[in-house]
């Protein structure tokens, strides 16, 4: 057996020559994959898209609310089996959905579920500002999977997030915005809900969102820009201790 290192990883090689990760790198999670910004489409564009051609193929309001509300639970549902996991607010979201279907037939109530995101949204700002004050900030897999999409920054990420105070503040005021913005989204969208008409809420609840979103990205701006940074100068770092130290193979 032998030892290799190379471009800043250790790595053990076996009677064979294949190569597997070694000591802490075995630790550290997988750099972030695929489109960040999907699950905005099937969330916001795919329901609205879909409940607009049902209503305008004769389908009746509170099916078509019913129907194009399903995609975003059932594409938690799909999340939850693919990962393993069970995160409590995609649970509560799911659960939401369930619930308030039949009670929107049973009613008649198109107003209902239309609110029911926003109950959704809110309860995710007051989770979102609960872990930041917990000092276990809820958006770090969300921001994490814009600024480590290498191997590099992924590395980077984990150092900072276990090692520097300053980047794990950075993370946590980026996550009271998003909490503080999810809480002014729900309290807009029940507002739209209860003056308008359900033809035009089924959309006009989408500009809050919007300009939530809009508003969160800018305001966090500043403390991502920065961990941005710190991720490059470590990444930085790291390249350069690499490319110092000595190649060592050992039969």
């Amino acid at each position: 057996m032998g030892v290799v290192t190379t471009g800043g990883r250790h790595r053990t090689t076996g009677d064979h020559g294949v190569a597997g990760d070694h000591g802490v790198a075995g630790n550290r999670r997988a750099p972030a994959k695929g489109n960040p910004f999907l699950p905005l489409v099937l969330d916001v564009a795919v329901p609205l898209g879909s409940y607009y051609l049902m209503r305008h193929f004769g389908v009746p309001l509170i099916t078509a609310l019913v129907i194009s509300g399903l995609v975003p639970a059932v594409r938690v549902v799909l999340s939850m089996i693919r990962e393993r996991t069970a995160d409590g607010l995609a649970v509560a979201v799911v659960a939401l959905t369930v619930v308030s279907i039949p009670v929107a037939f049973i009613t008649g109530s198109a107003k209902l579920l239309l609110a029911k995101e926003s109950l959704g949204t809110g309860t995710l700002g007051v989770w979102l500002i609960i872990s930041a004050m917990l000092a276990r900030p809820a958006m770090s897999n969300g921001i994490r999977a814009f600024l480590a999409r290498t191997e590099g920054s992924s590395a980077a990420w984990d150092e900072l997030a276990s090692g520097s105070a300053e980047f794990r503040a950075c993370l946590k005021a980026a996550t009271l915005v998003w909490g503080v913005g999810f809480i002014a989204e729900c309290v807009g969208r029940i507002a739209l809900v209860v003056v308008l008409p359900v033809n035009t809420a089924v959309w006009a609840v989408n500009i809050p969102v919007a300009i939530a979103i809009t508003a969160c990205i800018l305001v966090q701006g500043r403390w991502v820009v920065r961990m941005a940074r710190m991720i490059g100068q470590r990444v930085a770092e790291n390249d350069q201790a690499a490319a110092e130290r000595p190649l060592v193979l050992a039969a």
